[in-house]
């Protein structure tokens, strides 16, 4: 995305939920790419153990380093191979997006608003869609194709506009607005 100009402002699923990290959560393990390993956040090393094509396994080089940690039952409770932590095989391109997130969230707020005008007492419906199809009677497509239907959606979206905007300016106010530019 970077290479055509696209800013992607999403959040990951932990981000949207807004779940406080722990402080053995995977996020506070560190990665070292040029060994390709994670370290605690107590400095010890995790070595790989596996891929299944997504998701890198990471365990501790020796479970003895587990057993014998005083926060041994918080960060795992694993006897028999100690912590294991999963890391997505692109899982720096994560980051970067999460990243971008954290530093563009005004973007995806202003996202977020909302697009319904205030309810009327004779209208049923709220939202642009909602009022389109329940107030309008438009059911269906009457075209056929992407073409058509784009061209459709097209047509009903720059009527609902113009609509609204003789609601909130009336046509006197309109046409003086359209003089202005």
């Amino acid at each position: 995305m970077a290479d055509k100009n696209i800013l992607v402002v999403v959040p990951s699923q932990r981000q949207a939920r807004k779940e406080p990290l722990g402080p053995f959560s995977k996020e506070n393990f560190t990665y070292n790419s040029t060994i390709d390993t994670l370290t605690c956040p107590l400095g010890k090393i995790l070595v790989p153990a596996g891929c299944d094509g997504y998701v890198q396994q990471y365990r501790m080089k020796s479970k003895e380093d587990c057993l014998s940690c005083v926060h041994f039952g918080v960060c795992t409770s694993n006897k028999e191979r100690g912590r294991i932590v999963g890391r997505l095989v692109h899982q720096d391109e994560k980051d970067r997006f999460e990243k971008q997130y954290q530093e563009n969230r005004h973007i995806y707020q202003k996202r977020k608003e909302k697009v319904e005008h205030p309810p009327s007492p004779r209208l049923r419906r709220t939202s642009p869609f909602g009022h389109i199809k329940a107030n309008w009677g438009v059911q269906a497509f009457l075209l056929r194709g992407l073409k058509g239907v784009r061209a459709e959606a097209s047509l009903l979206c720059t009527a609902f506009n113009l609509r609204r905007m003789i609601t909130i300016l009336g046509v006197a106010g309109m046409i003086l607005k359209l003089n202005d530019s």
